[in-house]
């Protein structure tokens, strides 16, 4: 498997932890809010190589959160579909 698939996965398995993990059983707002988008943005932004003497570029991935807010709103449970609207929404 190449090595791009391998990270991925594992930011895209962190970002779904962040989201779940934030979401609760409730909507986040305030500064439980700005907590989870600033966490979700870290997880989500990757250093991307420059050629020196150029310090390392920071690249968003919203193909990787989109696909996290896919995931938790296609595999809601029937039991909690609510809990995993909630985590998807931004």
């Amino acid at each position: 498997m190449p090595h791009a698939l391998v990270v991925d996965r594992l930011i895209t398995a962190r970002l779904l932890a962040v989201a779940t993990r934030h979401a609760g059983w409730r909507v986040p707002w305030g500064p439980d809010r700005a907590a989870a988008l600033l966490e979700l943005r870290q997880v989500a932004t990757e250093q991307v190589k420059r050629r020196r003497p150029h310090p390392p570029a920071e690249r968003i991935r919203p193909d990787l959160l989109a696909e996290v807010a896919g995931l938790l709103i296609g595999t809601a449970p029937d039991s909690h579909p609510k809990q995993n609207a909630i985590a998807a929404d931004p």
